[in-house]
């Protein structure tokens, strides 16, 4: 498989440490998964900035996969990021989400007895998608990610409410973005 980090720039380094520098960036795409509509976000390595890509309608796995697959090759995407729904408070959920995070199989995170239905749902999506897509497929807490896409909505007219899961996914990838620059 090729490498999903791509190359920016040749940069001059210090004189004193190297003469060239290479300047490597990924696209991320971001999914919120919902049961009606599964919204999307871009964002890359370099600029650290997540914008709205837009929803996809949940037509089923076959139609999801088939549009995911153009996405990625039209606008080279290098990973995946999935939110997952955890429960609000500190439960065998959270350590779940861990061990999915450490690449265990979904399947080992459904045995800890994980009481929210939305999150199984996306365990298996996910698992479905590692099985549909080639490139590498990443998890994080989307926790209050609908409330806050909600909130950043509030007052705009019913078509808002799809542009709502893109902004959904927009957090969440701008949260992961935010996070891998401060390491």
């Amino acid at each position: 498989m090729a490498s999903p980090w791509r190359l920016l720039a040749l940069e001059r380094g210090p004189r004193n440490v190297s003469p060239l520098r290479l300047v490597l960036y990924m696209k991320i795409l971001s999914l919120d998964y919902g049961d009606k509509r599964i919204g999307l976000a871009l964002g890359d390595t370099q600029a650290h900035v997540a914008v709205p890509y837009g929803i996809l309608e949940n037509r089923g796995r076959i139609y999801i996969f088939h549009q995911l697959k153009i996405l990625i090759a039209k606008e080279d995407i290098g990973k995946l990021l999935v939110g997952i729904p955890l429960a609000m408070h500190r439960s065998k959920a959270t350590g779940a989400w861990l061990a999915l995070n450490e690449n265990r199989r979904s399947n080992e995170v459904r045995s800890k007895n994980i009481p929210n239905e939305q999150m199984q749902k996306v365990l298996d999506f996910i698992d479905d998608a590692r099985n549909a897509v080639v490139i590498p497929i990443e998890t994080i807490d989307e926790r209050l990610s609908s409330r806050e896409a909600d909130n950043r909505t509030h007052g705009q007219k019913k078509n808002a409410v799809a542009s709502r899961d893109a902004i959904a996914a927009t957090i969440i990838l701008q949260n992961h973005l935010d996070r891998a620059n401060q390491e």
